[in-house]
């Protein structure tokens, strides 16, 4: 990989490159461009190193665009647009406000840019922006552009262009406006007109923010006491025009707002009209809950700044008195939690993050504790659901802000002689910011909080002496570095790895891993309103403390699991994420078995939603996980009487979605597979109440079997071996292809290969012939329904499981199945050929180097085909049958009417590469057209389908064929063979045929090619009979539509025959076609002969 400056020179040589070549030779011109943004682009990331030569590279653009801008515009505007792409590009990793002001201010070609920009529809966007870019820099110079009115023409191309209304142009243009009434102010329009735009508030945002940048000089307390009246009426219109929604764009309209507000605060406070200032403060407190995150932290920015003005030139005590109410204000709000609006709860927090230094250095430090102690809490686990139940993203940004007030808190400068002055403030805020900060930056589902909670946790950690001398604080720096190299990147990773790291770390400090385990049950287990987080918590917990062996976790694991055992009211819920917990943690802590089975019962008697969500998937999920647990301890009680039998099927196994569409079947399945594995493999006694209860257990069993239930389906594998096939063998042809994947998933899921072992074992030889039989079946499944090719979910499980357990099969099945694996290699599933490829490699293309040098998907599977069947020793029809059959495979890379442009091209030129390789001629080339032209199904294989089923597969195939074939011809690749009659007689018999118009309209699409294909390799003497029989059969379509309405069949058609005369260098005779395109011609019988060509 290049380096960052090998990059950067290689920027450098195409920037050189482009501009200095001329319009006229820059047929390359596009490719160095767009090697050169992509380069740029690398350093979107960090462009520090690219930074240093930025000026240099903008001047290399400017000057060859300054000259390139007196050409005449037909000769310029493609380089331009490159210039203007490459400008963009810059602008865009960099930065506007650091690139514009690169821009050569060059007051010559002033009157160009103007002249270029009232071109409207010359070039594209990107040149309009490098354009106004380079205008507004130049306009920024110290001259003013009154003579000539170029100030007013300005404004009027701006206006005339429309530029203000688009959002890409809106900040560059409300500069360049407010830029050129601030040097002629009598071209401000003031007040604002009864239209009021964002475009208009934004350009008086920066034209105020020039007055008071400058430190109102005297030409600007000359504008401000001239036109107060204005500006005051402006100033109070626009807040009322907002307070009646009488705006266009919410949010954007927000954001300018946002922008001016302190403008018009500042102008205010210099006319001294303090109702007004009351009134924009009042603003800031009343619209704290926009719908719009951007807005809600630009709002409370925006405020922080009017406060620092109010601390600057008013009265501290009021920056203070606003601060305090920010914080009064928030512990108000999160008293009524069950109504608590939310986007003011989250602006809340933005504020007092904005407004830490006012805290701090305003108010008494009890406030601080109020935010720590009462505030953070609440924010650090904060969680909200949306109208479908499910956990809402903004639960997330109140955490994300909660990490931004501790990252305020902790690197303000005065907090260390605030704790000295206070030690108790240390007490109370260190544990509360650490521990969460710790568990949310490691174990926070969303990953912008883990983020966010790892920069806040470390600049915690790297002012840790700011929190005093207590040693029961303090960190050791091992400790620290420890706790800084705890990688939180994968989710599943850090619960896998990090709760164990914090026990090493935290082994002489117990009371921080007491924190967490306990923040670790009593939230993210008890609490955490994301069901899934509760498993991945939960199954953490029972790993962990199996692996730590340690009775100081033991013991605080058992002290709160007993704190919730114990509460008298707790909730279906809470009973449920208890019961799992136990459940997963008993074998380390000998939990009471009675207190289990009692919890057991609440849980499964209780009642949660009458619709079906995730507390009830949890729930199945915990009563399967308890019978489980019963079933595998010494001292189990009967379990499966009518209830629990009913419960089962009714409940969890009917109330189940399936595998595609429910999160949680694979934890439900596996649960599932166990118990039933347990109670095909042992005695029933030790299950059941009853016989009959046995019964109907396995009645309900086989009736959702027969269903295709693919929970049920999901754990017949886990019967009996002899049960298991004998099922799937009976079953074979009713079971749905969802069913069957199923099946062939929960083999390939178990880690142990139990499955696989037992089919294959000594005892069981048969059935072992009979498995591989049935895997040859799922191997072939070719199922189309409306969902599509649902049979590919079975071929790939199929693949799958054979991939992991090709060593099983003696040679012969071996040799069997990997002849199947090389049809399936052909297909245009990227997932079965990438399987189907590994197998092969593994199995029979060890030591065949070439196959690994080939960097084409398509041609590498093309070579394997050749070796293999080679090697296989296979009789001459047995080896023609194979391909054939690979053909059908392979056809749908390039044949089927849904491949993409990239596979349709790939697959057809890996195909030519190939067929191109044998000898020209050659009994190969005749015998690969044969077997191409024999794979197409015959009319009579359709028809007897049809009768048989009432519908064809093989029109599929036909189809697929056939355009393969056409595509390959396309490419003017020479097809050889003896039997042209026969192709044409086939062909024939399959257009007669009734019932399919795609077929029909495909073959009427292929004759041409099979026109073309047969003139490429004939003599010009014998061309026309077969052509011209090619044209009788697209005539006799033509004839038998009649004069019907199926006007795309006869433009085909039309089509077709012109691309004949064409190939025949007929070009002169089209026009004989004439009469086909009219309706007339229908009323007689047609005569191909009339359209035949004469060589």
């Amino acid at each position: 990989m290049a380096s960052a400056q090998d990059v950067t020179h290689e920027i450098k040589n195409d920037l050189i490159l482009i501009t200095s070549k001329k319009c006229t030779e820059g047929e390359d011109i596009g490719i160095i461009s767009q090697r050169l943004i992509g380069n740029i682009e690398k350093f979107e990331e960090d462009t520090s190193i690219l930074g240093r030569v930025l000026p240099g590279f903008i001047t290399i653009l400017t000057d060859a665009s300054g000259k390139l801008l007196t050409q005449p515009a037909l000769d310029r505007n493609g380089l331009l647009d490159c210039f203007s792409r490459v400008y963009y590009t810059f602008d865009k990793v960099f930065g506007w406000k650091k690139v514009v002001t690169l821009l050569k201010v060059d007051l010559d070609i002033l009157h160009v840019i103007i002249e270029s920009l009232q071109q409207v529809e010359s070039h594209s966007w990107y040149v309009d922006y490098f354009l106004l870019s380079w205008l507004y820099v130049i306009l920024l110079s110290p001259f003013h552009f009154e003579k000539g009115n170029v100030d007013r023409h300005v404004l009027q191309l701006l206006d005339t262009r429309g530029f203000a209304k688009n959002n890409l142009y809106s900040g560059l243009v409300s500069n360049i406006i407010a830029e050129v009434c601030y040097k002629n102010k009598s071209l401000l329009k003031l007040p604002i007109g009864e239209s009021l735009s964002t475009a208009q508030l934004l350009s008086l945002n920066y034209f105020l923010k020039r007055i008071i940048s400058n430190n109102l000089a005297a030409a600007d307390t000359s504008f401000l006491n001239e036109n107060k009246a204005h500006l005051e009426y402006t100033i109070s219109e626009i807040q009322i025009r907002w307070s009646n929604g009488d705006v266009s764009d919410d949010e954007q309209f927000a954001l300018c707002m946002t922008k001016i507000m302190p403008k018009f605060f500042y102008v205010e406070l210099y006319y001294e009209n303090w109702s007004e200032l009351e009134h924009i403060i009042s603003w800031y407190l009343l619209n704290l809950d926009s719908q719009f995150t951007e807005v809600r932290y630009a709002h409370a920015h925006s405020f922080k700044k009017v406060v620092a003005i109010i601390a600057t030139y008013m009265d501290v005590a009021i920056a203070a008195q606003l601060t305090e109410r920010i914080i009064t204000d928030t512990l108000a709000l999160i008293n009524h939690q069950d109504h608590m609006d939310v986007d003011k709860f989250h602006s809340y927090l933005i504020l007092i993050a904005e407004f830490m230094d006012h805290v701090i250095n305003y108010l008494p430090a009890k406030y601080i504790r109020k935010i720590v102690v009462e505030i953070l809490p609440i924010a650090f686990n904060f969680q909200v659901v949306n109208h479908l139940n499910l956990v809402s993203q903004k639960g997330n940004q109140i955490k994300d802000t909660a990490n931004f007030v501790c990252w305020s808190l902790v690197r303000n400068r005065r907090l260390q002689s605030l704790i000295r002055q206070d030690s108790d403030i240390c007490q109370s805020i260190f544990p509360k910011i650490f521990v969460p900060l710790l568990v949310n930056s490691l174990f926070d589902k969303d990953f912008i909080v883990r983020k966010s909670s790892n920069a806040a946790l470390q600049e915690f950690l790297g002012r840790i002496s700011v929190f005093g001398s207590d040693p029961g604080l303090i960190l050791e720096n091992t400790v620290v570095m420890k706790l800084l190299e705890l990688k939180y990147s994968d989710l599943n990773i850090s619960y896998r790895d990090n709760l164990t790291l914090l026990t090493e770390i935290f082994e002489n400090n117990e009371r921080w891993l007491s924190d967490v385990l306990q923040w670790f049950v009593e939230f993210n287990i008890m609490k955490n309103l994301d069901l899934k987080m509760v498993k991945l918590s939960i199954n953490t917990i029972g790993t962990f403390l199996n692996n730590s062996k340690k009775d100081n976790v033991n013991d605080i694991v058992s002290n709160l699991i007993a704190k919730f055992n114990t509460t008298q009211k707790a909730s279906p819920s809470d009973n449920a994420r208890l019961l799992y917990l136990c459940v997963n943690v008993e074998a380390t802590l000998e939990l009471n078995e009675t207190e289990l089975y009692v919890l057991g019962e609440n849980v499964r008697n209780s009642r949660f939603n009458s619709s079906r969500g995730n507390e009830e998937y949890f729930k199945d999920l915990t009563i399967l996980a308890y019978w489980n647990f019963c079933m595998h301890s010494d001292e189990r009680p009967i379990l499966f009487d009518t209830g629990n039998i009913d419960f089962l099927f009714d409940e969890v196994v009917r109330g189940l979605p399936t595998k595609e569409t429910s999160d949680w079947f694979f934890d439900i399945s596996c649960v599932f597979n166990s118990i039933v594995h347990m109670i095909s493999n042992n005695d029933n006694k030790l299950y059941f109440d009853s016989d009959s209860s046995v019964v109907r257990f396995w009645n309900l069993f086989n009736r959702f079997f027969n269903f295709n239930n693919e929970l049920v389906c999901s754990s017949v594998p886990m019967l009996q071996p002899n049960d298991f096939i004998r099922k799937i063998y009976v079953h074979r042809e009713t079971l749905t292809c969802q069913a069957k994947a199923t099946i062939l998933s929960t083999i390939n899921n178990d880690k142990t290969g139990d499955i696989i072992s037992k089919i294959f074992s000594a005892e069981s030889c048969s059935l072992g012939s009979k498995f591989t039989e049935l895997l040859r079946f799922f191997l072939q499944d070719h199922t189309i329904t409306d969902q599509g090719d649902v049979g590919r979910l079975v071929r790939y499980q199929a693949c799958l499981l054979l991939q992991k357990h090709i060593g099983r099969f003696d040679d012969k099945e071996r040799h069997g199945l990997c002849l199947e694996i090389l049809f399936l290699l052909a297909e245009p599933s990227q997932e079965i050929s990438n399987v189907c490829l590994g197998i092969l490699q593994q199995e029979v293309f060890k030591n065949v180097e070439i196959y690994q040098q080939d960097s084409c998907h398509d041609l590498k599977i093309l070579k394997m085909k050749d070796i293999y069947l080679g090697q296989c020793n296979l009789s001459i029809l047995k080896l023609k049958e194979s391909n054939v059959t690979y053909w059908k495979h392979f056809a749908l890379r390039a044949g089927a009417i849904h491949s993409t442009g990239a596979q349709i091209q790939m697959a057809v030129d890996s195909f030519v590469e190939w067929y191109r390789g044998k000898s020209e001629s050659s009994d190969d080339q005749v015998r690969i057209f044969h077997e191409l032209i024999i794979a197409i199904p015959s009319a009579s294989v359709i028809v007897q389908e049809k009768k048989e089923s009432g519908t064809s597969n093989s029109v599929k195939d036909a189809v697929t064929l056939l355009n393969f074939i056409s595509r390959v011809i396309s490419t003017r690749v020479h097809l050889h063979t003896s039997n042209w009659d026969g192709i044409l007689a086939k062909i024939h018999n399959l257009l007669i045929l009734k019932g399919s118009e795609i077929l029909k309209s495909t073959i009427v699409r292929f004759l041409p090619h099979l026109a073309a294909a047969f003139i490429t390799v004939t003599e010009d003497n014998i061309i026309c009979d077969y052509v011209n029989r090619i044209i009788s059969e697209l005539v006799g379509v033509m004839g038998r539509l009649g004069n019907s309405d199926n006007i795309p069949m006869r433009t085909m058609i039309i089509r077709g025959l012109v691309q004949i005369y064409l190939e025949c260098g007929k070009q002169g005779d089209i026009n004989r076609l004439t009469p086909l395109t009219r309706s007339s011609i229908f009323e007689e019988p047609l005569d191909p002969t009339n359209y035949y060509i004469d060589i």
